[in-house]
């Protein structure tokens, strides 16, 4: 987007986005992240071959530690548990560059799952660190052989993998005979530290580093950065959700503004300013409404025609009304308060 000047010329290009933090989207809930691709990553017998791999690489934002990963483990067969045969299996295991930083997670084929199970010259994880619960199958009926299982897995991770990033590893083992295997990976979630801070690039493509000197206002969910004196994209990285980013510029400075939002994209208790050229409606949020949740104010340009106002909850909560409307330098500033109780 192009950013203007105290006169409104174009000063400089520069590009706001929300961030992917290491491989995955920002899910909103405060826990870290997870992949952009939920999935099922599946793996199924009759290719011809007998090993099949999938693998994703994990890693927070730079001084960030993993703490713990969650996802779901599924694993079907259409074999049978008879005594001597080699059977087909599935496997998920973690692993960093150097081998004795492997450590297997689970191995499962036809009669169940043994869970952290030892692996030579590996890691072996504490069963403390684990929590499973079984999940309904989440696969179509034409894709599930006779005998199928699937879990929800909760690993607290060891130091080793907290740091520097991670690959979550998928092998399906196939014993060539007719008979269908399969295993999937799904909803994969690394759990984190808290953070939220500003990352900057000269291109799109990056590589970004974090803008150390920005400025983070978590009560008036706006950071700033002093002036850049060149062309600069940036981008917001967070352990939640992020709404609208909203850039802001000042003779000296560069405010981005921004929502918080739930897993379902919903700013928690949000406050919205709606307007309509009619007292009866039709009613339309105003996008560039500025919230500012502690001091209860909404901030607006100063429309040129004649609107009129309404404040509207997009959750439950206590009802909110219009308490008085001050103009400030070509702008409305709308404050409201909440009926009843405190917000």
């Amino acid at each position: 987007m192009p950013a203007r000047g105290a006169r409104g010329c174009v000063r400089r290009w520069l590009g706001v986005f929300a961030c992917l933090a290491g491989a995955g989207l920002l899910n909103g809930r405060g826990e870290g992240f997870r992949i952009s691709d939920a999935g099922p990553h599946l793996l199924r017998t009759g290719a011809g071959e007998s090993l099949q791999t999938w693998s994703v690489s994990l890693a927070p934002p730079p001084g960030v530690r993993a703490l713990g990963l969650d996802f779901t483990l599924g694993f079907g067969s259409a074999e049978s548990a008879v005594p001597g045969d080699f059977l087909d299996s599935f496997s998920v295991s973690l692993a960093r560059k150097v081998p004795s930083d492997t450590a297997l997670v689970a191995t499962a084929d036809a009669p169940g799952v043994l869970w952290l199970p030892n692996l030579p010259g590996g890691l072996k994880l504490e069963a403390a660190a684990l929590r499973v619960t079984e999940v309904p199958w989440a696969l179509s009926p034409d894709q599930t052989p006779g005998a199928h299982f699937s879990y929800r897995v909760s690993l607290e991770l060891p130091p080793v993998y907290q740091r520097g990033g991670f690959e979550l590893i998928a092998d399906l083992f196939d014993n060539l005979d007719l008979k269908v295997s399969l295993g999937f990976v799904a909803d994969v979630v690394v759990r984190t530290d808290p953070f939220f801070f500003v990352e900057s690039a000269a291109s799109p493509q990056g590589p970004y580093a974090i803008e150390t000197e920005a400025v983070h206002d978590p009560v008036n969910r706006v950071f700033t950065l002093v002036r850049p004196d060149r062309a600069r994209f940036f981008r917001l990285c967070a352990d939640v959700g992020l709404g609208a980013v909203i850039l802001q510029p000042t003779s000296d400075a560069w405010l981005f503004r921004f929502d918080v939002v739930d897993a379902g994209g919903r700013a928690p208790r949000e406050v919205r300013l709606q307007s309509s050229c009619q007292p009866c409606g039709p009613f339309a949020d105003e996008m560039t409404a500025r919230v500012t949740l502690g001091e209860r104010r909404i901030e607006l340009r100063r429309p040129e025609e004649v609107r009129f106002f309404r404040l509207v909850r997009s959750v439950e909560g206590e009802p909110v009304r219009i308490r008085e409307l001050r103009v400030v330098e070509g702008s409305w500033q709308v404050v409201y308060e909440v009926i009843g109780g405190a917000e």
